[in-house]
């Protein structure tokens, strides 16, 4: 069973906490741009999921647009759920043939959907969706000479990049990222390490993350190996034959981070060492010293994940309130950005 909140709880508690600065200019100028659109929360079953979820828009050939999620439960089943923006119900579905225990990675690319993601028998694997519905006979990544991609630590990033779609992943055998690209999922026409200046390699500890940055050209992001802090950390233009050095943070991640864009701007949204959820505005501009930082009071173990449909930002999240053995778990909870009390809105902690 749902528990929900009623869509102007979110908004009654929002303004008795006393939102100010930029939350309260960007969240006020959301509602006033939304109209009837649903902006509370849902906490439903996560099926004991250990990893973070995913989430974008689909548009079908009718221009009808829509959000689409996909996480994986406790025992492999892989879920998918769509249209949540309408009231907060979330229906989950299994999805067959599909099974992960890490987390996925969703885009859609032309006239598709690409579910990207490692299989519980460690390969990793592809599945299609013409009707942003249904994902039928998912098939492994493979190289164009017939080569599978190496296994990797949590799940692969994916990018929509003009006619390609871009990949990345941290490779198990040694944490090596690596990228590669496709033009006709999932035969990939190009993997390999991520080498940086004097042939440096770079180095994560989880699932990364990809995206269009505002000014054009792609960024990844990951959480550094420099265990035990993983430093956020942000690389221009990574498939680039002379990339340039990558740009290290002061936030610390648990986990993987994720590259969204919110009504707000785009950011690297990330959960810190204290579990809080946190979204790092300005990293496109690859300067430490100019970004704003918003820490929320909702927890989780893992990322959130982020996507905007019909003028509202959207985030999806596995909570801290299930049990941490064998694996931390919790609810899967969806909100409107605007239902998410902060802590703060620029500051650091």
């Amino acid at each position: 069973m749902q528990a929900k909140w009623p869509r102007n709880m979110a908004r009654r508690e929002f303004l008795a906490r006393g939102a100010t600065g930029l939350f309260a200019s960007a969240a006020f100028g959301a509602l006033a741009g939304c109209g009837g659109a649903w902006l509370g929360r849902t906490v439903t079953d996560s099926h004991a999921s250990v990893a973070s979820p995913a989430m974008t828009t689909w548009t079908d050939n009718s221009n009808n647009t829509t959000l689409v999620m996909v996480w994986c439960g406790g025992d492999g089943t892989v879920y998918f759920a769509s249209g949540m923006e309408k009231n907060g119900t979330i229906q989950a579905a299994p999805l067959p043939g599909v099974t992960s225990l890490e987390r996925p990675a969703l885009i859609q690319f032309q006239d598709r959907l690409v579910l990207g993601y490692i299989g519980t028998d460690n390969n990793m694997w592809c599945a299609l969706s013409y009707d942003g519905k249904t994902f039928p006979s998912p098939k492994q990544w493979l190289l164009i000479d017939g080569t599978p991609l190496s296994p990797s630590i949590g799940g692969p990033a994916l990018v929509s990049a003009q006619s390609n779609v871009i990949t990345a992943l941290t490779a198990q055998a040694d944490q090596t990222l690596h990228s590669g690209f496709s033009v006709n999922p999932p035969t990939l026409y190009e993997d390999g390490a991520i080498v940086g200046p004097r042939g440096l390699l770079r180095k994560s500890i989880d699932t990364p993350a990809l995206a269009i940055a505002p000014g054009g050209g792609v960024q990844l992001a990951y959480a550094g190996a420099d265990d035990p802090l993983n430093h956020l950390t942000l690389q221009a233009d990574p498939r680039s034959d002379n990339p340039a050095p990558p740009v290290v943070f002061d936030d610390l991640c648990s986990g993987g981070p994720a590259l969204v864009t919110t009504g707000v701007g785009y950011a690297a949204a990330y959960v810190g060492k204290n579990n809080n959820i946190y979204l790092l505005y300005g990293v496109d501009k690859l300067d430490p010293g100019n970004v704003r930082r918003w820490k929320f009071q909702d927890t989780s173990w893992h990322p959130p994940a982020v996507a905007i449909a019909n003028g509202v930002t959207y985030v999806a999240w596995i909570g801290t309130d299930g049990p941490t053995s064998p694996y931390p778990t919790g609810s899967l909870n969806f909100a409107s950005l605007i239902s998410m009390p902060p802590i703060y809105t620029d500051g650091s902690g």
